[in-house]
């Protein structure tokens, strides 16, 4: 089976330029309290010139990594997969049906959570598939596929607890000359890139809303928020800043002394913050400064000493 599989969490539609083929949207997310059916509809379209036959399934996943990516496990087959249906009169899950070419329908999907279901998250992929048939005397395969992932919270609260912890806060390697305990050495003249990973001990997914905030005796220098990125449960996730990703302060050629960073990560039941201080100095201008100085110096030496031999 070949897949072509896309980001977890962009906000997006999922387009599988191969296939021709784009499914809409490319993320579900709801809180859903036992005992309660909700629906949600996505859009498929064949964008091809041709008719093409397709599978829907609903398949579990896991966090991958801590870059969000997650990790398909098609062979898992938890008795929450129950829970999910087609309402579609002429399309069900796990069986083939046909598209024509530029034709577009909707899956209907249909969440039912038994009343006494445990609290907790479900992650799955709705993963739509292409049928490829290569001989008539060839059982069908599967071929390339795209999803929209759905990340579901079954509690019966509408804001259940969470439990995120910010770790690993601390300038990237490249963007510091010397460290001691919390406090890092740092060139006017150069971008502080810092790196922070949280790390969410709850059952339930949160997003990653916060900011990093750079201050100078008391007073605010720089505010960088936090990409809302999701936390899935009992994983960790690399902290990314609003708008490039990269959290980044940019000394100007006037900052001096120390500076307080600090990163904070919060959400409607939980925060985290963490801290820790650079000092400023404009050690390259410096440098450069005093090479100056003394190439200068030693041209007006050698100047004046020309000058004596020819007197």
């Amino acid at each position: 089976m070949i897949l072509l599989l896309f980001p977890l969490f962009s906000p997006r539609a999922a387009e599988a330029g191969v296939l021709g083929l784009s499914l809409s949207p490319s993320i579900f997310e709801a809180n859903i309290k036992p005992g309660k059916t909700i629906t949600q509809v996505f859009t498929l379209k064949n964008n091809s010139a041709a008719e093409q036959t397709f599978v829907a399934r609903v398949i579990p996943f896991t966090p991958g990594d801590a870059l969000g990516n997650p990790s398909l496990r098609p062979n898992l087959l938890p008795e929450w997969l129950k829970y999910f249906s087609l309402s579609n009169s002429d399309i069900k899950l796990n069986e083939p049906f046909v598209l024509a070419a530029n034709q577009s329908t909707q899956l209907i999907l249909t969440i039912n959570v038994p009343g006494r279901t445990g609290s907790g998250d479900l992650y799955s992929t709705l993963l739509v598939s292409s049928v490829v048939k290569d001989t008539p005397n060839v059982s069908s395969t599967m071929g390339a596929a795209i999803g929209s992932n759905l990340l579901l919270t079954i509690s019966p609260l509408s804001h259940p607890p969470s439990l995120v912890r910010i770790s690993d806060f601390a300038p990237t390697k490249t963007s510091f000359l010397f460290r001691y305990a919390d406090v890092y050495l740092v060139d006017s003249l150069t971008p502080i890139y810092f790196s922070a990973t949280a790390k969410n001990l709850g059952k339930y997914f949160v997003k990653s809303a916060g900011a990093l905030k750079v201050e100078k005796n008391g007073a605010n220098v720089s505010t960088q928020n936090l990409l809302a990125n999701n936390i899935l449960s009992n994983s960790e996730r690399v902290l990314e800043g609003s708008p490039s990703g990269q959290l980044v302060y940019k000394p100007s050629l006037t900052s001096f002394g120390n500076y307080l960073v600090t990163l904070d990560l919060r959400n409607e039941n939980s925060s985290s913050h963490a801290e820790l201080t650079t000092l400023v100095l404009p050690i390259k201008i410096t440098a450069v400064t005093t090479i100056a100085i003394l190439v200068i110096s030693s041209i007006i030496k050698v100047n004046k000493k020309k000058s004596d031999v020819k007197k």
